[in-house]
């Protein structure tokens, strides 16, 4: 949404749109747009675009962002590249859409550097480029877009676009982990744990995958009970281990729900269990995707073996708990 201009009936229509009255937004709007105010005509796309203050119209907003575009204006450049590139509201148009991202990118548009790097990584209306991707990938991260962040960290891993470089793929990591970012909280704990890119630092990566955990990243959960359970960076302790591995595997980690349930069947860090063990074990085996065969057959061996000790009724109490537990996910 294009900034105010004090005391004008442009400022007057963004006063009334941040109060969520679009509809009087547009009515100030429409008269500047059809005067030839580009960021008018752009405000107006937008109403059009999002369905505010009038049903949604993507051919509209499609005149009215290029009526701005053909003024340079870098939002309206972007937003109508995106229109063209999905064909909403007009023909879909990759090349045309990918001069306009270009524009736009240009003049320091960070969506719009985003979407031309992705253009280049992935052969979309322009021949594959990893090195054009990372230049705008690069461009975009410096202004701070968490996405571009997050790909040229990728980029620099798996030398795409560049000599591998997992060092400033760390930085990266780091850097979006810092502001809060849960699943490169969660990257910068693996490479740590990892030694990738630099040091090996197991102090580092329990405070990273603590942080990614707290915040419900299934992956750190079930990461940092792999940490209490070895003692790795920290004493260890199978208590922590098994509520780390609880809080994962009620989220439905299939490795979670096995690890947690060769605690129940073991008695470490809980109370022995074999009956919770085996209701685990069979979630586990439920929800193993189609990489996890090994996975799942250890879960499904793994019961067998517990299930041989308990009773017919202890039997049936595991399937109806593993059902209704299922029936919920």
């Amino acid at each position: 949404m294009t900034e105010a201009r004090a005391a004008s009936p442009f400022a007057y229509g963004l006063s009334a749109y941040e109060r969520g009255d679009y509809a009087l937004a547009l009515r100030f709007w429409h008269p500047l747009a059809g005067a030839g105010d580009a960021h008018a005509q752009f405000n107006l796309g937008l109403l059009y675009d999002r369905g505010e203050g009038v049903a949604r119209d993507a051919a509209t907003a499609a005149r009215w962002y290029r009526k701005a575009a053909d003024q340079n204006d870098a939002d309206a450049l972007h937003n109508l590249s995106v229109l063209l590139a999905e064909g909403d509201g007009a023909p879909a148009d990759p090349a045309a859409a990918l001069v306009l991202r270009r524009r736009a990118a240009v003049q320091g548009h960070t969506g719009a550097q985003h979407n031309l790097a992705l253009a280049y990584d992935q052969g979309a209306g322009v021949a594959r480029d990893p090195a054009e991707a990372l230049v705008w990938f690069r461009k975009a991260a410096e202004a701070g877009l968490a996405e571009a962040q997050h790909n040229l960290a990728l980029m620099y891993e798996t030398g795409e676009g560049a000599a591998a470089n997992p060092a400033e793929g760390r930085r990266w990591w780091r850097r979006l982990a810092e502001r809060g970012d849960v699943e490169a909280q969660f990257n910068l704990a693996l490479r740590c744990a990892k030694g990738q890119g630099g040091p090996r630092d197991d102090t580092e990566a329990l405070t990273w995958y603590s942080r990614a955990a707290d915040r419900g990243h299934a992956l750190a959960r079930y990461n940092l009970g792999v940490m209490f359970h070895q003692g790795q960076g920290v004493p260890a302790d199978p208590a922590s281990a098994a509520a780390c591995w609880r809080a994962a595997a009620a989220g439905g980690l299939a490795v979670a729900q096995f690890s947690l349930g060769a605690l129940y069947a073991t008695g470490q860090g809980v109370a022995r269990d074999p009956v919770q063990a085996c209701v685990l074990f069979t979630l586990a085996a439920a929800r193993s995707g189609p990489g996890q065969m090994e996975l799942r057959q250890m879960a499904l061996r793994n019961r067998s073996t517990v299930g041989r000790r308990l009773s017919p009724g202890e039997i049936a109490d595991v399937e109806a708990r593993a059902r209704a537990w299922l029936a919920r996910a």
